[in-house]
C-alpha cells in the first residue's frame, strides 16, 4: 500500500493536539465549518484541536475526512482525499519561519531515519507556501486528492505549485 506524506503529517499534527480538543467543533472563539467541498467531493470535520506555545493559542487545525474516523491509524493508512485547516490564532507564535520550521521538522520526522532526500525538492516547494508574512486570522487548508496530489491555499488563494505526484 502506498504511504502518502500528508497522512502522516496529519497524524504528526493529531498527536501534538490535546486529546480533550480533537472534538469539539468551536475552540477558543474560532469557529471550524463542519463540511468542506473539494474536486473529490465534501469532506467532513472529524475534529478540532488547538497548538499552544507558552499557555498561548497559535493555531487552531481542524481535520476533514470523507466520513468521520476515530482510529488515527485508519486515517494514516487509508489513500482517499482528506484536508487541514490552520487558522492562526496569533501571528506572533505562528510566524512564517515557525510555520516552516515545524514542516521541516514534521517531514524529517517522518522519513526513515530523518533522511528526506527522496522527496527534498517536493518538501521544499511545500514547506515556501508559508513564506512570507503571516497574521492573525490568516487560515491555510491543505487539501491531498488521490491521484491529483497536494494543494495548499492561504486564505482561499493557491499557495505555490500543486504537488501533481504525491509524496511516497
Amino acid at each position: 500500500m502506498a504511504r502518502h506524506w500528508i497522512p502522516w503529517m496529519l497524524a504528526f499534527f493529531l498527536l501534538m493536539l490535546p486529546s480533550s480538543a480533537i472534538f469539539p467543533r468551536q475552540l477558543s472563539g474560532v469557529d471550524m465549518p463542519e463540511a468542506m467541498e473539494t474536486e473529490a467531493g465534501p469532506l467532513v470535520l472529524n475534529g478540532i484541536g488547538q497548538r499552544s506555545v507558552f499557555a498561548q493559542s497559535v493555531y487552531i487545525a481542524g481535520l476533514y475526512l470523507p466520513e468521520p474516523e476515530k482510529n488515527w491509524r485508519e486515517v494514516v493508512e487509508r489513500d482517499e482525499p482528506m484536508a487541514i485547516r490552520l487558522h492562526v490564532t496569533d501571528a506572533f507564535f505562528a510566524s512564517s519561519e515557525r510555520m516552516r520550521d515545524a514542516f521541516s521538522k514534521g517531514f524529517r520526522n517522518t522519513m526513515p531515519d530523518g533522511d528526506i532526500s527522496p522527496i527534498r525538492d517536493k518538501a521544499e516547494d511545500f514547506i515556501d507556501c508559508f513564506e512570507g508574512r503571516l497574521h492573525t486570522h490568516d487560515e491555510f487548508v491543505i487539501q491531498y486528492i488521490p491521484e491529483k496530489g497536494t494543494r495548499v491555499l492561504k486564505n482561499g488563494k493557491s499557495k505555490g505549485p500543486s504537488f501533481i505526484t504525491p509524496f511516497w
